[in-house]
């Protein structure tokens, strides 16, 4: 298993979130590819989308 993809399910099983904000791409899509079949799969996208919706909000230069 990758290991944001382990530190984000031990980060649920505690019940802490993680902040995601500062990974690349590259790191979030093989942590989404190894939890993507487990039960904290949903807490992992909701914290990936509530963090693409801030970048979103973020004005734009």
């Amino acid at each position: 298993m990758d290991e944001l993809a382990r530190r984000f399910v031990d980060a649920c099983r505690r019940g802490e979130p993680l902040d995601l904000r500062s990974l690349s791409a590259d790191a979030l899509s093989r942590a989404a590819a190894d939890i993507v079949d487990m039960p904290e799969a949903v807490e992992f996208f909701q914290a990936l989308v509530g963090m693409m919706e801030m970048r979103l909000a973020l004005p734009q230069r």
